[in-house]
């Protein structure tokens, strides 16, 4: 009957991936015409009249003319065949099965299906999860932080956000090594390793840093001398987050060109880092490349060092943030 059919074609969705599943429909559908060919008989019906009938039905499917010749699964040779020679067959049981009958097959069937469910269940646990938190330097909720998870070897690659309330999760990952990426306007980028065992639920909590400012001059011989120069730009602050308003650079002191390196025909870039301070004054102001000429890297923090600039503001309040300036000295004009 059909709610049967209904119920073995939801089975074979499930266990797709099993051969079985497919030869057990099979049988099903073919089982099931030769109930219907018993129900038909078990009424009185002669066999030989009704093979006829059969006969003649499929006879009229396969006509050119019939174009629904398709549907009809009674029209093929071989289910033709088979289902006449059952049907005159005279020893063969017509009777419809006992309850108990029914009863046994159906537990019979239980029993057969449950350890392939077992075997199953494992499978669909061994997906981990990986969940977590993101905060700033302070301890805040840093929302709409992009989350990017990779795993080159699988070639596996997923992404999601915080909520509002700094909150990423993500759900059925396989086991494996990951890279995790955070990304958020106003952050120094974040990456680190994830480890997923089979099955496992991990929660992480996370702090960003907060961005670097970059800066680049460039000096040549016929650069102005060293002026303090007010930044022209407007007075608002540059949005860069919910959270956080990058500094911005208000007063600016262009190096000049050292004689000695000019006369000696020296070139070079100085690379200098500092801390912006909470007052916008550059602190900790030192040179990264030792190499660097010492007239150029001289004249390069004697600048930097008279900038200023409007403080990073992370939720409304000032904070420190790194800032790296590279200062190159051409004398091509």
């Amino acid at each position: 009957d059909w709610p049967l059919g209904v119920l073995a074609e939801a089975v074979r969705a499930l266990y797709w991936f099993h051969p079985l599943a497919w030869l057990a429909i099979r049988n099903l559908r073919r089982e099931s015409e030769h109930a219907c060919d018993d129900a038909v008989l078990a009424a009185g019906q002669d066999s030989t009249c009704y093979a006829g009938e059969l006969l003649h039905l499929v006879r009229g499917a396969q006509s050119p003319s019939r174009y629904l010749s398709t549907a009809l699964a009674v029209a093929r040779p071989s289910n033709l065949t088979r289902r006449i020679t059952a049907m005159l067959d005279p020893t063969l049981n017509r009777r419809r099965p006992t309850r108990r009958a029914t009863l046994i097959s159906t537990a019979c069937t239980v029993l057969l299906l449950l350890p392939i469910a077992a075997l199953r269940a494992p499978a669909q646990n061994t997906a981990g999860h990986l969940s977590g938190s993101i905060v700033d330097p302070r301890g805040a909720a840093v929302a709409s932080a992009t989350i990017i998870l990779s795993n080159a070897a699988t070639h596996y690659r997923d992404m999601t956000a915080t909520d509002a309330s700094g909150n990423f999760r993500f759900e059925a990952l396989p086991a494996g090594d990951y890279d995790m990426r955070v990304l958020k306007p106003g952050f120094a980028e974040l990456t680190r390793p994830v480890v997923l065992n089979t099955g496992e639920d991990q929660v992480l909590k996370l702090a960003l840093a907060m961005g670097a400012v970059l800066e680049h001059v460039q000096v040549s011989p016929s650069t102005p001398p060293a002026v303090p120069q007010a930044q022209t730009m407007a007075p608002k602050r540059i949005p860069v987050g919910r959270s956080v308003q990058a500094a911005a650079l208000t007063l600016r002191v262009v190096p000049t060109y050292p004689q000695a390196a000019k006369a000696a025909g020296i070139e070079g870039a100085v690379a200098l880092e500092a801390v912006i301070g909470r007052d916008g004054v550059p602190e900790s102001l030192q040179v990264m490349n030792p190499a660097a000429d010492p007239d150029l890297a001289r004249a390069a923090v004697e600048a930097v060092s008279q900038w200023r600039y409007r403080p990073t503001l992370l939720n409304g309040e000032p904070v420190e943030v790194l800032t790296k300036i590279e200062v190159t000295f051409t004398l091509q004009p």
